[in-house]
């Protein structure tokens, strides 16, 4: 009996471990994907536009 007792111990820890592991994961899975996004939108942000660059500035006015 004692050894069930150990065994069940032993399945519960890994069941609450995975549970916690799965929880953690998905929390950092959410913080990943959050800072790619807004590094995304720094980047749009931060890209001038077409319309700006010399080249078509010198085009338009030639």
């Amino acid at each position: 009996m004692d050894e069930d007792h150990q065994m069940v111990k032993k399945q519960t820890a890994k069941l609450y471990g995975n549970d916690i592991g799965i929880r953690i994961g998905m929390h950092i899975k959410y913080e990943l994907e959050k800072r790619i996004y807004k590094q995304q939108i720094k980047g749009i942000i931060q890209t001038p536009p077409a319309q700006n660059s010399p080249s078509v500035i010198t085009r338009v006015i030639r």
